[in-house]
């Protein structure tokens, strides 16, 4: 027999030998099995506790499996209450001291992408040349030019 069998396979593999036992074995006194001596019966005994233990688990294991699917549906609707929840309270406190009392903190502002600052730059030129503005030292350089009075 393999290590690990599925609990069909082995509810078989453990009521086949217990019959075997029951019809060819009981009139024996004891048996030998890896180095240790049994009786037919607590060969018997150790097979149906082995069954016994399994049919045990299967139900404790399908309860194991609904708990998890409850405490997962759980989990969800707990994390999108929090989330309208923090949403809420920022709105509400700003970033004030209240919001740590809820256990709550304002998200860090995000720094820009290189690519993202390049972009603005760009933008920012477009602009300025769009509009035709100057900076300071820009103005300084430009002189009007008076038309000469006609005579």
């Amino acid at each position: 027999m393999s290590g690990y069998a599925n609990n069909p396979k082995q509810l078989q593999q453990d009521a086949q030998p217990i019959a075997g036992i029951t019809k060819y074995l009981m009139g024996l006194a004891a048996l030998v099995l890896a180095g240790v001596s049994y009786t037919p019966a607590q060969v018997k005994a150790i097979l149906q506790g082995d069954i016994d233990a399994t049919n045990a688990v299967l139900p404790a294991k399908a309860a194991y499996k609904a708990e998890v699917v409850q405490a997962r549906a759980a989990r969800k609707l707990a994390r999108a209450i929090l989330k309208a929840l923090k949403a809420w309270v920022l709105n509400q406190y700003g970033t004030g001291k209240e919001v740590a009392e809820f256990g709550f903190s304002a998200a860090p502002p995000r720094k820009p992408s290189t690519s993202v600052k390049a972009a603005a730059v760009q933008q920012t030129k477009a602009t300025r040349s769009a509009r035709h503005t100057m900076g300071k030292r820009q103005r300084k350089t430009v002189k009007g030019t008076v038309a000469p009075k006609g005579s």
